[in-house]
């Protein structure tokens, strides 16, 4: 899998991707973080109906469990000028300086193997439901049948020994039918509602915050894992890219 430098998986609503340099405890951490926040959140907001007060409620839960914020970037992207592309390219045409752009560029290219040669499998099946939601439609007067609309709200996450923990936060209307592949799906800028919602961040542990929280945040998060945490499939890393 990318020759072992970069492991990746889906938890809950966000494709996680880490260095194969980074501790076990380092691993542990930026998973359960990423799960036990998008939890919080969903909790008290609709990723889907209102992802600026899903994004906003999710960040306080990271600075509160000793997650602080170092840098961030928020851009309301027209479709029209990302042009046709992938939702990861979409997402990461206009990334900022502070992200590791070689951890960045390895998710994208595992991520792209693994759904290319795995689309059925079990970690994509667990994403989609945390990520896509149809919009209900009203019948144009034009239209003989209702054009259906999905929603998508997807998060990226990028672990690294020294770079901490990187996150892209993505929100989007589409009227394209999504597959089971859809992550690696060209998608139709036209068939976009609105402009591409994507936010950057980054963030630092602090060890003297989280630290006396990681034992009961992993075991709230016991019997979730299981279900909500899922590796993306090995696949042979035999070319370059």
């Amino acid at each position: 899998m990318n020759q072992g430098t970069i492991e990746g998986q889906c938890n809950a609503g966000c494709l996680l991707f880490m260095s194969a340099a980074c501790s076990d405890r380092q691993k542990t951490d930026a998973s359960d973080i990423t799960l036990y926040t998008q939890l919080a959140a969903s909790k008290k907001h609709s990723r889907m109906d209102t992802p600026d007060s899903w994004k906003q409620t999710w960040l306080a839960a990271l600075n509160r469990f000793g997650w602080v914020l170092k840098a961030h970037e928020t851009l309301s992207l027209p479709a029209a000028e990302l042009g046709s592309g992938t939702l990861w390219e979409w997402t990461h045409r206009h990334v900022p300086v502070f992200f590791p752009r070689q951890l960045v560029r390895e998710g994208g290219i595992l991520m792209k193997r693994s759904v290319a040669a795995h689309p059925e499998q079990p970690a994509l099946e667990l994403l989609i439901p945390h990520i896509i939601e149809p919009v209900p439609t009203s019948l144009a007067w034009d239209q003989m049948a209702p054009v259906p609309e999905h929603r998508i709200g997807l998060q990226f996450a990028y672990c690294g020994p020294t770079s901490g923990l990187n996150l892209v936060v993505l929100s989007l209307k589409t009227r394209q039918s999504l597959k089971s592949g859809f992550l690696i799906e060209v998608l139709d800028p036209k068939a976009v509602v609105g402009n591409v919602e994507v936010t950057y961040y980054s963030v630092e542990m602090l060890e003297r915050v989280y630290g006396p929280l990681r034992a009961s945040i992993g075991r709230a998060l016991e019997e979730r894992r299981v279900i909500m945490i899922s590796p993306l499939q090995e696949v042979a890393d035999d070319h370059t890219e």
